[in-house]
């Protein structure tokens, strides 16, 4: 579960205030606002990435400060370093969390069979997404945080991802994903929130 009290976010202006939710465990929340508002501020805030100018984020109880491998989030492809290859990044991921999910039927299932040992500077968008995809799987973390997560993907590539997205919350994790995909992804969902005015709300169904 991940929790945020009183979260006052700020960058050069105010972006979100009074901000107050539980992220339970077992479900999938959609984040959605329009670009620019602080979604990915948001997202990173919670992994301490970015500074709070005020209140607290926990995981499981614990400030998230201090339980990062409860955690996971790799904000987009600019983080790889294009001369390390894709099983070099599974492989980290995997010792790092100390996971214990299995790494190579998850390059099975993302369809990277044929190119997880080439350096990643050969890859195209979509294989760097389902890498990225294909991290959040090995890091074995209960909180999942995913910034645009089918960015790159095609309608068929995006349809398995709605539905493992569901089967990791039905498994009992807590994702909190932002998508511009709203529309494909309504059925697969618990809950979505919007940012707008500085606030969060919850949005019906």
């Amino acid at each position: 579960m991940i929790t945020a009290r009183d979260i006052q976010l700020s960058t050069r202006s105010l972006l979100i205030k009074d901000f107050s939710y539980d992220f339970l465990d077992g479900r999938l929340f959609l984040i959605t606002a329009e670009n620019g508002l602080g979604k990915t501020t948001l997202l990173r805030s919670m992994m301490g990435l970015v500074p709070l100018t005020h209140g607290i984020f926990s995981f499981d109880g614990a400030p998230s400060s201090s339980r990062s491998r409860d955690a996971f989030f790799w904000e987009s492809s600019n983080w790889f370093n294009s001369q390390l290859t894709g099983r070099d990044y599974l492989n980290f991921v995997h010792g790092q969390w100390h996971s214990s999910v299995a790494v190579d039927p998850v390059v099975e299932y993302w369809g990277m069979v044929n190119y997880i040992r080439l350096p990643i500077r050969k890859y195209s968008l979509g294989m760097k997404q389902r890498l990225i995809i294909a991290l959040y799987e090995v890091s074995g973390a209960k909180n999942l945080l995913m910034d645009e997560i089918s960015n790159g993907l095609d309608e068929e590539a995006r349809q398995l991802l709605y539905e493992r997205l569901r089967a990791m919350a039905d498994a009992g994790k807590c994702l909190v994903i932002t998508s511009h995909y709203r529309d494909e992804i309504a059925s697969f969902i618990d809950t979505q929130l919007t940012l707008q005015n500085r606030s969060i709300l919850e949005v019906r169904l």
